[in-house]
């Protein structure tokens, strides 16, 4: 075999290990989405599926995952993930809260889960549901306290004109809570 030859092996096989790994990654961000679903009891016409957009923004998507998972720099898969609440099934004004993921494979098969612009990164191993439940738990708390300081924010004229979830001005807040 020539050392050409060589190469392209090499290059062969890097892409099959580059396919298995954004596959697996594929999964397990479709699989965090569900599960996070279900533990929120969302339904699911009151979720949407969002890429996230060079410029950060959220562009709404539609699986499979495949088609909108986009791998950063640093080694992060990003998605967004979208759940409109409101006051009562019927009533207006309603809020999209934006969960902006960043998932990760390490080389022991374990995820890196994060919520973008929220400190912490959370660890996840495919079968240790109590793992499934921090992060769960921590985005949860995270929504909540958007909401319990949105109008503090808005009277000290530190957010936009609206009171809703805003993780950037969560991030900002001092918390007592830290992810793992």
């Amino acid at each position: 075999m020539s050392k050409f030859q060589e190469m392209c092996k090499a290059y062969h096989q890097a892409q099959l290990e580059f396919k298995r790994f954004q596959n697996a990654s594929v999964v397990f961000a479709e699989e965090l989405w569900k599960r996070m679903i279900a533990y929120f009891d969302v339904p699911i016409s009151q979720t949407t599926l969002y890429e996230i957009n060079e410029q950060g923004g959220f562009e709404v998507a539609n699986p499979p995952f495949g088609n909108f998972l986009r791998l950063r720099d640093d080694g992060f898969w990003e998605f967004g993930i979208g759940i409109t609440v409101y006051e009562s099934k019927d009533a207006y004004p309603r809020d999209n809260v934006l969960l902006y993921l960043l998932v990760r494979r390490d080389l022991h098969g374990a995820y890196q889960v994060k919520l973008a612009g929220a400190q912490g990164v959370f660890t996840i191993h495919d079968s240790n549901e109590a793992e499934y439940e921090a992060f769960f738990n921590f985005i949860f708390q995270t929504i909540l306290d958007s909401y319990q300081t949105g109008l503090a924010r808005l009277l000290e004229e530190q957010t936009t004109n609206r009171i809703g979830f805003d993780i950037d001005e969560v991030a900002k807040a001092p918390r007592h809570r830290t992810a793992k």
